[in-house]
């Protein structure tokens, strides 16, 4: 039995590898997307261990009175170190000091008081090496600052510094002074990567603040030029420390008990949740769970197109082999040694399939984490996720396994002398077209497209069709998704964003009073918001959010309002949409608001869609916006650093940009939300996976129409014998051809719209947005007329053979 089993299996060697390999592309594409996501999930949280950012910043009071040394020297303290902002522009090839260029760069310096230098705030090395503490000319950079002015590891970057005498007026004067420090040479040792990092990137002209292009400079720096550059919390006894405590968030009580318990410790600051490292990952990770959700679904789309083939191919490969199976019968196999037979082909392509789909999914791995968890991502390249690619093989196989056996099976009981070799009865359609009049050539096509023959080698008609209706479904959806993500790109107001322009950085702008009327008079400003940004996190009933102040100056220049109203006086607040939802808060309820420890019991009047431009960290559906004097109670501290502006519509935006620079410096549109850029780098994702579901359907339709095209030798020969011409007989199987993709195109056409119109439903709820899907008539009008093209060709292509056969010949071998 062994034997017959390995022979069955030997003639149909050509069907089991095509299918396995059809089987191993798709599902072995749906575990590398399921690996991608969890790989994707978890590369931010993977990325901040690996970082070891800190768990709580230390403010001393002013008047020197806590010993920062016994800070330190607390138990739960695992490391701390002061961190420092030097005061640096960039230079021209001349050595100018380009000062319109300050605050283009971010110049810091770690310096370490507990712990080795990377005990906080380790960097991934992407380039180069680390820096050396002991070597005061050596700094590393960032990737954005790398790839923006071409520098890499070796590199020599010149930068001007400012005087200790030009801290204090730095940022106050309405003009950016020359700077009077010393200019040093550096040398660029390595190119890093740190959480702040990890963001979409893009045109910085269209980011608020600038994108972040840091440098890190060596402590032997500040002990060289310490007493030439003005830096901000210079690494000093008694100044302000980052602090990394032993076991995380679970020792900040006993820690914040510590201090307070220290002389002047009572007086001291100690901020929470708010390093740039978390931070950054909170807006990330958002990004990201929108990235794991298409994935996932993709995942499913491949998975089940994938089974829902297979079943299709295990039945049809049981039914070829009833020919032999009657023979075997005859001869006295009993019907479990039978069932072995039928399985043997079906079996072979499970476990072919399941070992493709192993290393395709290991394959595609350093595809994965896409998007802003590829940045993340610590240790890229080839990862083999056991559990997923492993286990998800291990049920692919049993379920193969078990597919093949069922439809081993049927194949059994339904031998019968009467179904051996007698073919069914065509479907209507080639008896409706007859009795329409139609050619002999779309009749006889039609009736091959449709014609099920039982007990032979039959070519896998329906698994074909089937294939091309997930590829067109799959080319569809995705195109879907990627016009409405292109129209959401196009349009700020979809992002919650109903202004032309925003003024201000909200690093360093400080606006008073008289700047509002100065702004709401400048020719061609039509309206003018003034909003602080405090770059700083709040809770709204326990539920962290980015919050920022708002007032309307002039005209009505706000944020897309979805419900209610924006808040007009302290005790109001508006949330974003999915905010709102999360708390199951509406226009009319109270919700408490805590900020700078300060807490506040606000009414929501109003929902709506929110936007970077108000707040740095702010995305479409999350964050809080409550009047500027609200904000300014809650923290006296907190500047006015933001303007949204609306242009008149007779002013060009971009000659009204071009206006306002001279007094205004930072003036750009609207910032995209994070979210949104994101999805837009990560598009060609979906569009290459989708592809490859065509091309598998292309390679099975192939195999089909080739086997169909040599199963009907004898029914070619007789209409060649009958007077057929080579034309005719190419028009037959072309017919065929087109048959078979108008049957996929009637399926996979409209389930690929419905499919493009809830991924896309499912995304923009998850942003928060609200804009309705598009269709991309003419994408998918060329999507269906390439299909078309490429089936018939393959029609025509299979026709060559049949058409050089004789047909005497073909009457003789059937």
């Amino acid at each position: 039995m062994l034997r017959v089993s390995i022979a069955v299996l030997r003639r149909r060697r050509g069907n089991v590898i095509v299918l396995a390999l059809v089987a191993a592309l798709l599902l072995g594409g749906g575990l590398a997307a399921v690996a991608g996501a969890r790989r994707s999930s978890s590369a931010m949280d993977r990325f901040l261990a690996f970082n070891r950012p800190e768990d709580a910043f230390v403010l001393p009071p002013d008047d020197g009175t806590l010993d920062m040394g016994a800070v330190d020297k607390l138990p739960q303290v695992a490391a701390a170190q002061y961190q420092s902002y030097l005061a640096m522009v960039p230079t021209a090839p001349d050595g100018r000091p380009m000062v319109d260029a300050a605050g283009s760069i971010n110049p810091f310096l770690y310096t370490p008081v507990v712990g080795p230098a990377d005990a906080i705030g380790r960097h991934r090395v992407i380039r180069g090496r680390d820096i050396d503490p002991r070597q005061p000319l050596e700094i590393a950079i960032d990737e954005e600052l790398a790839a923006d002015d071409h520098l890499r590891p070796g590199d020599h970057l010149r930068l001007a510094t400012y005087g200790v005498e030009q801290l204090d007026s730095l940022f106050n004067s309405s003009e950016i002074p020359q700077p009077t420090g010393p200019a040093v040479d550096f040398t660029i040792v390595g190119i890093v990567r740190a959480p702040a990092d990890v963001h979409p990137g893009g045109d910085t002209a269209q980011i608020t603040y600038g994108g972040t292009k840091d440098i890190y400079l060596t402590p032997a720096f500040f002990e060289r030029f310490g007493d030439q550059v003005a830096a901000y919390d210079p690494p000093v006894p008694g100044s302000a420390q980052a602090v990394r405590l032993r076991h995380g968030e679970a020792d900040l009580a006993a820690f914040e008990k510590g201090v307070q318990a220290l002389p002047g410790g009572a007086d001291a600051s100690i901020q929470t949740g708010g390093s740039d490292a978390l931070d950054s990952a909170r807006t990330a990770q958002r990004a990201i769970s929108v990235e794991t959700t298409s994935l996932l679904a993709l995942a499913a789309v491949l998975v089940l197109a994938g089974f829902a083939l297979v079943a299709q191919e295990f039945s049809r490969l049981a039914r070829g082999t009833t020919t032999e199976l009657g023979t075997l019968r005859s001869l006295g196999l009993r019907p479990r040694e039978l069932v072995a037979v039928a399985a043997g082909p079906a079996l072979g392509v499970a476990v072919l399939g399941a070992a493709g789909a192993i290393g395709v999914a290991v394959l595609a791995s350093p595809l994965m984490p896409i998007g802003l968890g590829h940045q993340a991502e610590i240790d890229p390249g080839m990862h083999l996720d056991a559990p997923v690619v492993l286990g998800g093989a291990l049920l692919v196989l049993i379920v193969f396994v078990g597919t093949a056996v069922l439809g081993a099976v049927s194949a059994v009981r339904s031998l019968r002398p009467s179904r051996v070799s007698t073919p069914r009865r065509p479907l209507a359609l080639a008896d409706r077209l007859a009795k329409l009049g139609a050619p002999v050539s779309p009749i006889v096509g039609a009736s091959f497209a449709t014609e099920r023959r039982a007990g032979q080698q039959a070519a896998p008609l329906r698994s074909a069709v089937i294939a091309a209706s997930v590829a067109l479904a799959a080319l569809v959806a995705v195109t879907t998704y990627t016009a409405s993500l292109q129209r959401l790109v196009r349009e700020p107001a979809q992002q919650g964003a109903e202004w032309d322009l925003t003024v201000g950085n909200p690093n360093g702008s400080d606006f008073q009073d008289a700047d509002r009327t100065a702004l709401v008079d400048e020719p061609g400003v039509a309206g003018v918001s003034a909003v602080i940004d405090p770059q700083s996190r709040a809770t709204v009933n326990g539920f962290d959010v980015s919050i920022a102040g708002f007032d309307e100056v002039a005209g009505a220049v706000t944020p897309r309002l979805l419900a209610g109203r924006l808040p007009i006086r302290p005790g109001e607040v508006v949330l974003g949409r999915r905010t709102a939802q999360h708390l199951h808060a509406g226009v009319g309820d109270t919700v408490e608001l805590e900020f700078n420890a300060s807490q506040r019991q606000l009414t929501v009047v109003g929902t709506a869609m929110l936007n970077a431009g108000i707040a740095s960290t702010m995305q479409i559906g999350d964050g809080a916006i409550v009047t500027d004097e609200q904000l300014r109670q809650l923290d006296p501290t907190t500047r006015l650093n933001i303007f949204l502006v609306h242009v008149d519509p007779k002013v060009s935006i971009d000659d009204e940009i071009a206006a306002l620079r001279p007094r205004w410096a930072n003036v750009s549109r609207p910032a995209p939300a994070v979210d949104v850029v994101n999805l837009e780098r990560v598009k060609s994702i979906p569009m290459f996976l989708a592809a490859g579901v065509g091309i598998a359907a292309l390679v099975l339709l192939a195999l089909a129409l080739s086997v169909s095209a040599r199963q009907r030798r004898h029914d070619l020969g007789v209409f060649k014998a009958i007077g057929a011409t080579r034309r005719q007989v190419v028009l037959v199987l072309g017919w065929q051809a087109l048959w078979l993709y108008g049957l996929a195109a009637l399926v996979g056409l409209p389930v690929g719209v419905v499919l493009g119109h809830l991924a896309w439903s499912r995304v923009v709820d998850d942003l928060g947005a609200l804009m309705p899907p598009s269709l991309p008539t003419g994408a998918v009008a060329m999507i269906t007329g390439l299909g078309l093209l490429l089936t018939v060709g393959l029609g025509v292509a299979s026709a060559q053979v049949a058409v050089r056969s004789r047909a005497a010949q073909a009457l003789r071998t059937e």
